[in-house]
Order: C-alpha cells, then structure tokens, then sequence
C-alpha cells in the first residue's frame, strides 16, 4: 500500500514564483506532480493539507475517490484523502471539528473485514499548541486503533521532540 501527503499552501503564491505564476499555474503543477506520483509510484491513498475547498480535484477523479474531507480550522484550508479506486476502504468518523480524515482500508484480497491499515491524514495548528496538536492526535488514534495498523500523516507543525513522543505512542 503506497501513501503520499502533501501541504499544497493552497491560496498562497510562492515568494520565489515569477510575478506572472498564477493560482491557475499553481494548481496545474500540483495536480500533474500529483498524478505523476500515480504513474511512478502507484499510490494507493493520497493526503492533501491546505486545499482551498472541500470539494475534491476534479484532475484526480479518474483514477481517485475523495474520501473525506475536514476543515483545518486552527490552521488553514481542509484536509483531503483520496483512494485510488476499486480499493475497498471506510471513512472513521471522529470527534466533532478535528483537523484530520482517518480511512480503513482493507486488504486486497483478504476476507471481507481484513484491515490492512488505518491511516489518518491531520493538519495539526502551528506555534506553541502542543496541547492541542496532542489531543487532536489522541483523539483520532482513539478513533482509529479498532483493529490493524495505523499510519499518521499530513502536517504535523510539531517539533523534534513531539514527533518523537507521539512516535512513542
């Protein structure tokens, strides 16, 4: 199983993008390096952080299913996943206004309930709210640890020793 994540900076025009680089040109890069991550490197599921908007990518609708999406609230834009489709995966519901999407997905061709991994995609608030980026991880791990195993991905905003910490957990 082959995952991506990646922080768009959605809305935002690079500081080192020609005057001329527009929201249009920003998107196209995105989408063809998204898609050319699908020839290269097969990915199953992909995270994406600071999307403008909840609805999906229209470029990715062929080969992917939106699976989720949550506004990032204390950070910014929404946290989307995506599965290719054709793989069995559900949506876990978590707790009320976090930052995260958590997915099952099962394995391929395992028995019906066969999960073979549960990820969760965040993007956990920047600066000195380590107490919240814990709690907003706690609370999807709660969600998430019902059976198999699960993968954490997205922006994180944590320091060293956070990472270390969580990883821990």
């Amino acid at each position: 199983l082959r995952v991506a994540t990646w922080n768009l900076a959605g809305g935002k025009r690079s500081d080192d993008a020609p005057v001329t680089y527009s929201m249009l040109d920003q998107r196209a890069k995105q989408m063809g390096e998204i898609l050319r991550w699908t020839r290269s490197y097969g990915c199953d599921v992909i995270a994406l952080q600071e999307s403008e908007s909840s609805k999906g990518f229209e470029e990715l609708g062929e080969k992917y299913e939106l699976i989720g999406c949550a506004a990032a609230v204390e950070s910014r834009g929404h946290v989307q996943m995506y599965v290719r489709r054709g793989l069995r995966c559900e949506r876990v519901e978590v707790g009320i206004a976090e930052p995260c999407v958590v997915v099952r997905v099962f394995q391929e061709g395992g028995d019906e309930g066969d999960v073979g991994l549960t990820i969760v995609a965040v993007h956990l608030p920047s600066g000195d709210y380590r107490g919240k980026r814990m709690r907003h991880l706690q609370e999807a791990l709660e969600a998430a640890v019902d059976e198999g195993k699960v993968l954490f991905v997205g922006d994180m905003n944590a320091k060293d020793e956070e990472v270390k910490e969580i990883c821990k957990e």
